[in-house]
């Protein structure tokens, strides 16, 4: 490193500073792991290592799919609960408007016409 005089050190000495520690702790790094995949390397999913390529769908696996939000080659199973509500409230609504049903002046004079022919 070459320092001047009342000068700080130069920007050659910071970029052979910062690849020197790069470099030591690239070596750190491959020493740990032993030069092999790691516990960490693996997804814990599949079993593989990370980045592995589904062959199905071309894509890794776990890659998540904009379109449904899913990880590819997975798809939503269809729920039933909307039209099953649904289908109770329309049964409830029709219920209750058959309960409801009110005898109008037409069907009050047709009974009695009915009870009139009767006697």
């Amino acid at each position: 490193m070459s320092y001047t005089r009342g000068m700080g050190s130069t920007a050659t000495d910071i970029a052979a500073i910062a690849s020197a520690a790069s470099a030591a702790a690239a070596s750190l790094i491959a020493a740990g792991s032993g030069g092999g995949t790691t516990s960490s390397t693996i997804d814990p999913t599949t079993g593989l290592p990370y980045g592995t390529v589904n062959p199905a769908t071309g894509m890794p696996y776990g890659a998540i799919n904009p379109a449904t939000g899913l990880p590819y080659g997975t798809t939503a199973e269809t729920s039933y609960v909307p039209i099953i509500v649904g289908g109770l409230a329309l049964a409830g609504v029709v219920g209750f408007l058959v309960m409801r049903r009110r005898p109008t002046a037409n069907r009050v004079r047709r009974n009695r016409r009915r009870r009139h022919r009767r006697n």
